[in-house]
C-alpha cells in the first residue's frame, strides 16, 4: 500500500532524534521550520531511547556523555524537492538549531526518498545504516512499514523482526502532538 500523495511529487522518509532537556519544544520548532519544505503525510510515535556504554546506539558526538536519554521519531512527508535539496535544507534547519555543548543536540536524517537508490558525495539513498539502528528503524518502519528496502530486498516490518528481543527505547508520546503549531 503507497501513502497518498497530496498532489505533490515525492515520498521522503524522514528520522529525526533529539538530546535535549528540551526535546519536545525542540522538535516542534524544527518541525515547524520543515513546514515550508514538505507535508507531512504520517508521524510516528515518540519514543524515548537511551545510550549507555553498556547498550552503544549510534549518537553523533555526544562528547564525554555516558548516560542520557533522547527522543526519536519519524515522518513521512511529501515534497517538491529533489533528494539533495532536502537533504540541503534538513542540514540547515538541523544547524540552525543545534546546540553546542553537547556539539549535536539535533540529528535529521533523510532515510529513503521514494525507492530511489544514489551515492554521492553528500548523499546515500536509502540512508546506508538506518537498518541496523532500532531507535530510527522502529519509527520509520511505524509510518511506512512496507516500504521495501531497495538493497536489502525487506519491508522496514520485516527488518524490525531483527531487533524484536531488543530493549531499544519506549514509548513516550503519540508523534501528533508535535504538529501542534
Amino acid at each position: 500500500m503507497r501513502p497518498e500523495r497530496n498532489n505533490v511529487d515525492h515520498l521522503a522518509l524522514i528520522a529525526v532524534k533529539v538530546y535535549s532537556s528540551d526535546g519536545l519544544a525542540l522538535s516542534r520548532s524544527v518541525l515547524q521550520d520543515l513546514s515550508t519544505l514538505v507535508s507531512f503525510d504520517r508521524i510516528s510515535s515518540i519514543y524515548k531511547v537511551r545510550r549507555s556504554e553498556r547498550k552503544p546506539f549510534h549518537i553523533h558526538d555526544l562528547k564525554k556523555v555516558i548516560d542520557f536519554e533522547g527522543l526519536s521519531f519519524a515522518f513521512l512527508a511529501s515534497t517538491v524537492q529533489t533528494p539533495s535539496g532536502l537533504m540541503k535544507c534538513l542540514y540547515q534547519v538541523e544547524k540552525k538549531h543545534s546546540n553546542e555543548v553537547l556539539h549535536r543536540s539535533l540529528s535529521l536524517n533523510l532515510l529513503a526518498f521514494e525507492n530511489k537508490t544514489m551515492i554521492t558525495q553528500s548523499l546515500t539513498l536509502p540512508h546506508p545504516e538506518f537498518h541496523v539502528r532500532p531507535e530510527v528503524l522502529f519509527p520509520a518502519a511505524e509510518v511506512w512499514g512496507d516500504y521495501f528496502h531497495p538493497v536489502l530486498k525487506k519491508s522496514l516490518q520485516e527488518l524490525t523482526r531483527e531487533f524484536a528481543n531488543l530493549k531499544w527505547g519506549e514509548f513516550y508520546e503519540q508523534g501528533k502532538s508535535l504538529l501542534d503549531f
